[in-house]
């Protein structure tokens, strides 16, 4: 079960065989294209992995660019043209600033990169790079060889194409896969931004024609509904087949991919999705798409100039510093987080709560390295920042660790919250561009944490973590409700068996439009990994508050 487990979440592979260099390791300079490696067949690779770290071979910073620099070109048997032709990071789904991940069929991290899509060949296989940047790169590839005993024809050669269009392109649909021949189309990573302030772009509809259809047969009803998901999403995920790898308004990057569902083809497929409702929305889409044929063919992937891999720049990028973060947090990526921190700073150097995010970085290091490197960090900064809040900050961060019945409680809402911690207010939180943190004290024992909300009638939502030494107590599905409280329900031996549980009311984000900005802070994890949750039920009329609860035990 175990071994099944690590194959189907991308872990482990589906060959005997293990992971083996395919070629020497290879320096690409900038302008140069370089051989990588070749294989004869006839075989199956099962596994390609890249590793790339600087010409003195030092690891690269995790936002270093070089997964847009880098081309990566496969060629099958003695074909003149590519068959994959894409930016080096999309074929293993890095689509601006991606946080690390593992799917079923590709993921990256800490500059490995690794494909899992079965790639049979018959005569050889040969990998180039090209570098278009201005740093030389060091390149090992290995794979997961399979070697066959003879070749057959219905397996089908590996392609993959990248895309491009731009918010100039209106009345256009963006092209996914536009091929001839024979195959199948087995999925695609799509990254969408909208310039217009909205989601109507995730309204854009998908199609699939075949084999010269008049009216596409495969015809969908959302960007999102595609990616297997809906009502705009809510927070990032990592499924095996699908996923959502990134979300700030209004900026995703989602993929799927097709396995039992796969569109086969005779002649040809063209696999499009609208612009937005009427082709209208002005928004940049970038995406590679893979798919099979019976013989190599060139990919036609859009013009790969420098200029047109450049990362769009994200208009609101300034205000969604926070909802980027937790999109790193969620994937457990704080070193992707931190260099995010780095870039953003570049990019803002008069950013006034800088301080703040160097605390936060602080932080990082204590999830990555431990308390015990952090917390002089966190002193030092105490000697050297005259900034209040972040003063305040490390404050409290220091008290935390001061002693094993301290904690930290948050609150994040949508609404006027007040939040409890057995028979106790803590605070009130009435801001939901605030994230509100409090010093608790929690001893061993049994515990209820409470939160009353009042109902707004727009982005009504609640989120709370208790930070504590053994864990972290957060809204979850589980969390029961119910309307008109009185202090009963703040003690252990309440019965609470006749409340309900917020269950699927769980709400998109936090932060819910038409909010986009949330206070910077330095408390890593507890505004990520929470579940904003409303409740389940129809609303008294007669009601204004709701009060949310939690029982759970300290040791």
């Amino acid at each position: 079960m175990r071994h099944f487990s690590d194959y189907w979440d991308g872990r482990g592979t589906n060959a005997d065989a293990t992971l083996a260099p395919l070629g020497k390791e290879t320096v690409v300079a900038p302008g140069q294209t370089s051989l990588l490696a070749t294989v004869q067949g006839p075989a199956v690779l099962r596994q390609l992995q890249i590793d790339i770290k600087g010409d003195k071979q030092e690891a690269l910073p995790v936002d270093w660019g070089v997964a847009r620099d880098l081309l990566l070109r496969i060629y099958w048997d003695d074909s003149r043209r590519p068959s994959v032709d894409v930016p080096l990071g999309t074929l293993f789904g890095d689509m601006w600033c991606t946080p690390a991940f593992q799917s079923r069929f590709f993921g990256f991290s800490n500059g490995t990169f690794s494909c899992r899509f079965p790639m049979p060949f018959k005569g050889a296989a040969r990998f180039e790079a090209v570098n278009s940047g201005t740093n030389s790169v060091v390149i090992s590839t290995s794979g997961v060889l399979q070697s066959l005993a003879e070749w057959d024809r219905r397996m089908g050669y590996f392609h993959a194409v990248w895309r491009r269009s731009g918010p100039n392109d209106l009345g256009r649909a963006h092209q996914i896969v536009g091929a001839a021949g024979c195959g199948k189309y087995v999925g695609c990573v799509l990254a969408v931004m909208s310039l217009d302030r909205n989601w109507w772009l995730l309204e854009g509809n998908e199609s699939i024609r075949r084999d010269g259809e008049a009216v596409p047969r495969w015809l969908g009803t959302g960007l999102e509904d595609y990616f297997n998901a809906g009502w705009y999403y809510r927070n990032n995920f990592v499924r095996p087949l699908h996923g959502l790898l990134y979300k700030v308004p209004f900026h995703t990057v989602q993929y799927r991919v097709h396995t039992d569902d796969a569109p086969t083809f005779r002649t040809a497929i063209e696999v499009q999705f609208e612009r937005g409702p009427g082709q209208a929305s002005h928004a940049w889409m970038e995406s590679v798409g893979f798919y099979y044929l019976a013989e190599p063919a060139s990919a036609s992937s859009s013009p790969l100039t420098p200029e047109n891999r450049e990362r769009p720049v994200d208009p609101m990028s300034q205000v969604t510093i926070m909802t980027d973060l937790c999109n790193y947090e969620r994937f457990g990526d704080y070193l992707g987080a931190k260099a995010f921190i780095d870039d953003y700073l570049r990019k803002n150097p008069d950013c006034p709560f800088a301080a703040i995010l160097r605390l936060r970085q602080m932080a990082y290091v204590e999830r990555t390295q431990g308390s015990e490197v952090a917390i002089p960090l966190y002193r030092r900064l105490l000697e050297v920042e005259q900034s209040p809040e972040a003063r305040k900050f490390a404050e409290l961060l220091l008290w935390f660790h001061e002693v094993p019945s301290h904690a930290l409680l948050s609150v994040y809402c949508g609404n006027k919250t007040s939040v409890f911690l057995d028979r106790h207010e803590v605070g009130e939180v009435n801001n939901p561009q605030l994230f509100a943190v409090f010093p608790v004290t929690v001893s061993p024992g049994k515990h209820v944490l409470g939160l009353e909300a009042t109902q707004r009638g727009q982005a009504d939502w609640v989120q709370a973590c208790l930070h504590t030494h053994q864990g972290n107590v957060m809204t979850e599905q589980d969390w029961q409700f119910s309307f008109s409280p009185d202090r009963a329900w703040r003690e252990p031996e309440f019965d609470s068996h006749s409340w309900a549980t917020t269950g699927d009311a769980v709400m998109e984000g936090p932060p819910v439009l038409p909010v986009y900005w949330t206070s910077p802070h330095p408390f890593v994890d507890m505004q990520a990994k929470p579940l904003a949750i409303w409740v389940s039920s129809d609303w008294p009329a007669n009601e204004s508050v709701a009060v949310f609860r939690k029982e759970f035990e300290v040791r």
